[in-house]
């Protein structure tokens, strides 16, 4: 028996062997366009790779940010809330500041102006004049400048439908002592950077675990035992920092040893004249519940900040002092009033001086005490090594 096979039949074998090859080589190319895709994605992701950073080289960046200011100004509205504790009833505030630094010459003020707040937000004396403290470090002095609305010139309560006259005191210490109290208060510059720099050194010094990796331009930090802090014992931390804004700390979140959120710190930046600055931030700490329960916070708002102001005048430190303030001076141990004219701070040197009779400027004085100390003592070593040469001298002669 034999078998014919027809034209049109081998026609369509070979029109599916060749539909086989097409598929094939149709497979083949989405396969390999496939595979050009993946390849694509791991050669990406290897560039992207997260990198790990020495916390020296973090700490160096986080700081070097400070190190580039001349002069800065600024002016920042706080809210400030605490919970009522055992020691404490609820506080609720809200602040003004002012503050102006000349890095060059040392010099500090800040003027702060505070008024209670009710627990809507609204202010519960507005009708009387916020209490106002200013903070100076002169780079000679230091100045602890109250003004309380609701005391008189004698510091005596006055009437509330009186319109207050204001106690004016002035305390007057050595520059290192305020300027010391200046830099530990919170500022808005710095403000998230100066919370992770401490917690960075912590973890070195105790040599807790520190992981520290970077993405493209965000640094992702994570610890323990967040700035050696015992109430966060066995506790765990994390910190976001933006490189592509200048080495700012965006956020940092606290976690107590229970997992519960412990303490929340966050930053927002505005870019001005090329330099991100600090706009808004809040720091906000929570009792150990999964509830989240707030117990204190500071929030600020800038208004006003400028950085390395070429036309920054150091007139801003010169305090004037209102007639009848009273001052008091720890250097010399005195205590009297502003006359009728009034003062600057530049002048609190010499009306010191001039009230307790000291004779030399205090910082004159603090240079030439141990000067004269060491003089007599030495002027007493010579008298002591003469007479002791003059006795030998009178009896060797006398056995001569």
């Amino acid at each position: 028996m034999s078998c014919t096979y027809s034209l049109p039949h081998v026609g369509g074998v070979l029109a599916v062997y060749q539909g086989a090859m097409n598929y094939t080589q149709s497979t083949l190319f989405h396969v390999s366009g496939l595979s050009l895709f993946l390849l694509a994605v791991m050669i990406f992701q290897c560039a992207v790779k997260a990198e790990a950073v020495d916390p020296k080289v973090l700490i160096d960046m986080l700081s070097k940010r400070d190190r580039g200011i001349a002069n800065i100004s600024y002016t920042v509205e706080w809210i400030d809330f605490m919970k009522a504790n055992d020691m404490f009833p609820e506080h609720r505030s809200k602040s003004v500041e002012t503050f102006f630094q000349d890095k060059k010459k040392g010099k500090y003020l800040l003027r702060s102006q505070k008024q209670l707040l009710d627990k809507s937000g609204k202010i519960i004396s507005s009708d009387e004049q916020a209490e106002s403290t200013e903070l100076l470090s002169d780079g000679t002095l230091g100045v602890h400048y109250d003004i309380f609305p609701k005391l008189d010139n004698k510091g005596r309560l006055t009437p509330k439908k009186e319109i207050p006259v204001g106690y004016h005191s002035v305390q007057i210490t050595e520059e290192n002592i305020v300027k010391d109290v200046i830099l530990s208060l919170k500022k808005p510059f710095g403000f998230a950077n100066q919370d992770l720099i401490p917690a960075l050194k912590s973890a070195m010094d105790t040599r807790t675990p520190l992981s520290i990796n970077r993405e493209g331009e965000i640094i992702t930090v994570s610890g323990v035992d967040f700035q050696d802090n015992p109430a966060y014992k066995n506790g765990s931390w994390t910190a976001k920092v933006d490189v592509s804004k200048g080495n700012v700390v965006t956020n940092i979140d606290v976690f107590y040893a229970s997992k519960n959120l412990a303490r929340v710190v966050q930053c927002d930046y505005v870019q001005t004249d090329g330099f991100w600055q600090e706009s808004a931030g809040a720091i906000s700490m929570f009792k150990d519940s999964a509830t989240k329960d707030l117990t204190l916070e500071w929030k600020f708002t800038v208004k006003k900040m400028q950085v390395n102001d070429p036309a920054f005048s150091s007139n801003v430190f010169d305090i004037k002092l209102p007639a009848g303030a009273s001052v008091s001076d720890v250097r010399f141990g005195v205590t009297y009033n502003i006359g009728s004219d009034g003062a600057m701070t530049s002048d609190l040197e010499r009306l010191s001086r001039e009230a307790s009779g000291m004779k030399f400027p205090s910082r004159v004085q603090s240079i030439l005490s141990p000067i004269l100390m060491w003089s007599g003592v030495v002027l007493v070593l010579v008298l002591l090594a003469c007479i002791l040469r003059c006795y030998a001298w009178f009896k060797a002669s006398r056995t001569g």
